[in-house]
């Protein structure tokens, strides 16, 4: 299991999580505000889902995926999630008791099924990226636990361009925590 630090990732002092002003494209860093990744969940879970912004802190990483630019394959953003927002996504997706997500997190391991429905989960956040100007991303790498990301693209993400974390409420799920990130353009 990974550990990310919060002060492994240099702080921000501003808040880069902003939309433009009547969808013009955003400048490179900003990210997908916690109401609009509430949005998607709740249409993609059929539930209500609430998602709340918290101070940088040291997330237990369970998974991490990697969105690359369509054009040149390099790392743009990323999504590193806990073992709680990795079971309550991927079994909220597949409309799956409460009780199969609490399983797979005081065991910390996931089942083939809840797996994949992650991964499905951060394609889908993909297009939040996509919204905002990033040009074309696509998810490339979703890792989930034992396995590592990259060295290359945690390299890529030491110090982004832009970061927020998450307290993601699935509603009937256990709550998860999960971090957005931009990297510097390659």
């Amino acid at each position: 299991m990974s550990r990310i630090l919060a002060s492994a990732v240099r702080p921000r002092t501003e808040n880069r999580s902003a939309q433009s002003p009547h969808g013009a494209p955003a400048p490179y860093g900003v990210l997908p505000t916690p109401d609009a990744l509430r949005k998607l969940l709740a249409d993609l879970f059929g539930t209500v889902v609430t998602v709340t912004a918290v101070p940088e802190l040291l997330l237990d990483v369970a998974a991490s995926a990697i969105f690359r630019s369509s054009a040149d394959e390099s790392p743009r953003a990323a999504l590193f999630a806990d073992t709680a927002f990795v079971a309550s996504a991927g079994a909220a997706l597949a409309l799956l008791p409460p009780d199969v997500a609490l399983e797979a997190i005081r065991a910390r391991r996931f089942s083939e099924g809840i797996s994949q429905n992650f991964s499905e989960v951060t394609n889908i956040i993909t297009s939040l990226f996509n919204a905002l100007g990033h040009g074309h991303l696509r998810l490339r790498e979703c890792e989930i636990l034992p396995a590592k990301a990259p060295a290359e693209v945690l390299d890529a993400f030491r110090i982004p361009v832009a970061r927020i974390d998450l307290d993601v409420r699935i509603q009937r799920y256990a709550p998860g925590r999960m971090a957005l990130l931009i990297c510097q353009p390659i």
